[in-house]
């Protein structure tokens, strides 16, 4: 076997914190579509910001400082776009359409209701929101509960960004400049 000069050291590995953040939006992508709705999908990148915030701590119950975060990526659960309801059902879209608004994307009105409309990636990129991250539980894991295969100690659980926020004051991340991808010639 050979050996490397590269080393892991357990205490160097902070999780996510949990609770609510600064952070910009890096990746908004649609999902498949499901029953005439859209799942979004959002990437996020802790913002510097973050460093003055405190958060706890998913394995130890305690409350740590979010220094540790800043620059790191989290994503959301699945924010949907609900494409056909009925007049009482219309709420459905709420989370959708807060992220727009907290993200500062202006909707239009028509007859005194809010006009949903579809932003694309590049419109929602670097765009800053305050984030609640919380667990999700992995749904497999879960099944595999049920069956018998698996205990509760065992079911993985991942740190999602679950709603937002608007971040009053916040500004908005500048795109990479096309000269900083190094496989910009390949696209």
């Amino acid at each position: 076997m050979e050996t490397l000069d590269i080393f892991f050291d357990e205490t160097d590995s902070k999780p996510m914190l949990l609770g609510v953040f600064p952070a910009h939006i890096t990746s908004f992508k649609p999902g498949r579509e499901t029953n005439n709705a859209i799942p979004f999908n959002l990437t996020l990148e802790i913002a510097e910001e973050a460093a003055e915030f405190e958060g706890t701590n998913p394995i130890t119950g305690e409350t740590d400082t979010a220094k540790h975060m800043v620059g790191r990526e989290v994503r959301s659960v699945g924010i949907w776009l609900n494409k056909k309801l009925e007049a009482n059902e219309q709420w459905k879209n709420r989370n959708y359409v807060n992220l727009l608004l907290f993200a500062g994307i202006e909707l239009p009105e028509k007859d005194g209701k809010v006009q949903i409309a579809k932003p694309s990636e590049e419109e929602m990129f670097g765009r800053p929101v305050m984030v609640v991250l919380k667990q999700e539980v992995d749904k497999r894991d879960l099944k595999e509960v049920e069956e018998g295969t698996k205990t509760e100690d065992e079911v993985r659980k991942y740190t999602k960004a679950f709603s937002f926020m608007k971040w009053e004051g916040g500004k908005r991340k500048e795109q990479p400049d096309a000269s900083d991808d190094i496989f910009a010639d390949l696209k």
